[in-house]
């Protein structure tokens, strides 16, 4: 992520590393693009399992949706946008299902989300802010 046009953008990057044979071991980024470039912020980006998608939040509409762009920046899908955020997604180790928190109930609670049929199931049902869900790999 970077902020130096005004607004979050996703940015893609290979890491290059190199030896010098005293101090250690040295990386630097290497091939940087961006993936996303809109006026909106773009954040919490995950990638999928296999590499080839990246979820992330984006406050497009004014709110924090949930939007999909494949690995290259070329494909941006809009996959969640209500009334509510919906923020940090995360994916299923299949790659079929994000998981994502949303304040849809007031607090924030625990959510998925089925790509595909975008059914959406409730996790969590309480007071506390749940937050930043993370699959077990």
């Amino acid at each position: 992520m970077n902020n130096c046009d005004g607004d979050f953008e996703l940015y893609a990057a290979e890491l290059a590393y190199s030896f010098d044979g005293q101090y250690g071991v040295d990386v630097r980024l290497a091939s940087q693009r961006k993936l996303t470039d809109n006026t909106s912020d773009d954040r919490f980006a995950r990638v999928s399992p296999n590499g080839g998608m990246i979820a992330y939040s984006s406050n497009s509409s004014g709110n924090w949706d949930l939007a999909i762009v494949d690995s290259g920046g070329q494909n941006i899908s809009l996959v969640l946008a209500t009334l509510a955020n919906e923020e940090a997604p995360t994916w299923s180790p299949d790659g079929n299902i994000l998981a994502y928190a949303s304040d849809n109930d007031g607090d924030y609670e625990i959510y998925t989300v089925t790509l595909g049929r975008r059914s959406i199931q409730q996790l969590t049902f309480n007071k506390a802010q749940d937050r930043w869900p993370l699959w077990a790999q």
